[in-house]
């Protein structure tokens, strides 16, 4: 199951004059079924019931259940992108990421898993469920080391698909110097 990181306001939470967003209701539903939900909101530092305690003053009882039964707290210090798994299948969904964020993830290839909230446009929590359900369904499932290596770091032959099968030979070389290298790490012996 892909793994979904929350933003609160401006996401479930309107930024001015806060209330809950318009059909934040449905969006909970739908992410908490379709995900592994995770806080990433300065409400939440490790400890989810702060989180939960800002939004009852907003949310209707059963969407707070649902997300007190569903979301699972996180812990960073400077950048939201600290707490992100970034190797796994995740999107991120938030109104204002810093551009340091956004940088990071560029730099390792999955800014693609970064959905940018804006609430002033009618239908946005909708809009950005269908946007979830679109990617979901197009992403390719990975089968293997090797598809999972080409995602990550590019084709057989690309600078970063390279540097990483270098580094990751250099690294089995110290860790396990009784075990042959094969030509690459995905090989597998017969």
């Amino acid at each position: 199951m892909a793994k979904l990181y929350l933003d609160i306001d401006g996401v479930l939470l309107t930024s001015k004059h806060t209330r809950a967003a318009p059909g934040v209701d449905a969006f909970v539903a739908f992410v908490t079924q379709q995900f592994e939900c995770y806080w990433l909101t300065t409400h939440c530092k490790g400890d989810s019931r702060s989180a939960l305690k800002y939004l009852a003053q907003f949310l209707l009882p059963a969407t707070l259940e649902q997300l007190k039964d569903a979301v699972h707290s996180t812990n960073w210090d400077t950048l939201k992108t600290e707490a992100i798994a970034l190797e796994s299948d995740f999107y991120w969904v938030d109104d204002n990421p810093f551009q340091a964020e956004i940088t990071h993830l560029e730099a390792n290839r999955v800014v693609d898993r970064l959905i940018i909230v804006d609430l002033n446009h009618p239908n946005e929590l909708a809009t950005v469920q269908a946007k979830l359900k679109l990617q979901a369904a197009h992403r390719p499932t990975l089968i293997n080391f090797n598809d999972h290596l080409t995602a990550q770091y590019g084709k057989p032959g690309d600078l970063a698909r390279e540097e990483f099968e270098e580094g990751f030979k250099d690294f089995m070389r110290v860790a396990l110097p009784q075990i042959p290298l094969t030509e690459s790490p995905h090989d597998t012996p017969s």
